[in-house]
């Protein structure tokens, strides 16, 4: 009886020491678990705050390209008119050059045939006084 009653009393001490450890890991699985929840949302948070943070740079950035597109638009916009008006301002010019010499050229014909008028004049003249 004693020896069945010294094997009933360690096993029941084995069984309370493998329920005790059983309990503490299913403790520490637990724990774990939290751990490794928190862990988790930590970094689902790390990523949202990463991504969002991507997000608002990536459109400071496309902003910038696109202020830089319109200004790039309005130089050339502003150089074709500049181009456009010197251009008209040239034509104005050359017009302008082309009647000063149209007019001096009537002008020379006009001093050409007054000149070549007064040359038959004077040598009919002379003519006449051959004559005579």
């Amino acid at each position: 009886d004693r020896v069945r009653a010294e094997a009933g009393a360690a096993a029941e001490r084995v069984a309370a020491e493998a329920a005790e450890a059983l309990a503490a890991a299913q403790e520490e699985a637990v724990r774990r678990r939290r751990e490794a929840e928190e862990t988790l949302e930590s970094a689902r948070s790390e990523a949202g705050r990463e991504r969002e943070l991507a997000r608002e740079q990536s459109e400071e950035l496309l902003a910038a390209a696109r202020r830089r597109v319109e200004d790039a638009q309005t130089e050339a916009q502003r150089l074709v008119e500049e181009a456009d008006a010197r251009a008209t301002e040239m034509v104005a010019a050359a017009e302008q050059t082309a009647q000063e010499v149209r007019d001096s050229v009537a002008g020379l014909r006009e001093q050409a045939e007054e000149e070549i008028a007064g040359l038959r004049s004077a040598a009919e003249h002379a003519a006449e006084r051959t004559r005579t």
